[in-house]
């Protein structure tokens, strides 16, 4: 019996239903998939290249349910998130004891940490309060409905690098930046302003998402050869010692300053977050 042919106008190739499409576009939407990180734009450009697909449409409409399933929760997450970040501008007003002094990073972190954490019980919010070291500072944070609740992440830096370690954004953690602010001697015009910067983990990779998830596929590919040892393959070899590959994923925020992201401490008009 002839295979079933289905035709893919994006590069025009012919393939088989059975087989592994090579096709650059749609590896991006098997990505997305996988990612689990929704955002509406992605939803359209994904929902367009797989609507060439013929005869088969299921990845079209497997892409529309995961939209229509999120969007509101989302949207709920979001006005929470809002919620959170108004109040956080009404009572901090300054962030000066933050700022890492002498290396003690651990010191600093405990303290903005606690700001946030200040806030959140003033507002009656429910949340778990995470391990030393654990992403999602604040977890499952919601008002009445525990199955809408939020992951907050909190960060602070000195100058606009911020550190995520192995833990790459993902619109399931929002973010709270604490930037510090730095004075510079020659050039007061460079100087950074204190300020707090609100934006949700999908926002941060967006503009880098297709890469993001090569690397991690690659990454899991040195993970399964060198450290797991249930993939029976380099990890077995080893007679004493033992490897793992561990990401380092990190950003520069300077294009977030004074943006309508962040809130700058001092400025009597309050910049809300762009949708």
């Amino acid at each position: 019996m002839k295979r079933k042919v289905f035709v893919l106008k994006c590069c025009g190739s012919k393939l088989y239903k059975s087989e592994r499409c090579r096709c650059k576009e749609i590896k991006i939407i098997q990505r997305f998939i996988k990612s689990k990180i929704y955002n509406k734009s992605n939803i359209d450009y994904t929902t367009q290249i797989v609507s060439h697909m013929k005869p088969c449409k299921s990845e079209s409409q497997y892409i529309e349910s995961i939209y229509n399933k999120f969007s509101f929760r989302k949207g709920y997450k979001d006005l929470l998130f809002n919620q959170i970040k108004s109040k956080t501008c009404q009572n901090i007003k300054d962030i000066s004891d933050i700022k890492t002094t002498n290396g003690d990073t651990q010191s600093s972190e405990r303290l903005s940490i606690k700001l946030i954490e200040d806030i959140l019980v003033d507002m009656n919010l429910n949340y778990t309060l995470a391990g030393s070291q654990q992403s999602k500072d604040f977890r499952n944070v919601y008002k009445n409905v525990k199955s809408l609740c939020i992951n907050v992440e909190i960060k602070k830096t000195n100058s606009t690098t911020i550190y995520f370690n192995d833990t790459l954004p993902s619109t399931d953690i929002y973010y709270i930046i604490f930037v510090t602010g730095k004075e510079y001697k020659k050039n007061t015009i460079n100087n950074i302003q204190q300020q707090i910067i609100f934006i949700n983990g999908y926002d941060l990779i967006k503009d880098d998402l297709e890469l993001l998830m090569e690397y991690k596929e690659d990454i899991e590919y040195l993970k399964n050869k060198w450290a797991r040892k249930k993939s029976n393959n380099k990890a077995n070899s080893f007679k004493n010692f033992s490897v793992y590959p561990r990401p380092t994923f990190k950003t520069d925020i300077k294009y977030l300053l004074n943006s309508p992201q962040s809130f700058v401490l001092g400025e009597v008009e309050q910049h809300y977050q762009s949708e």
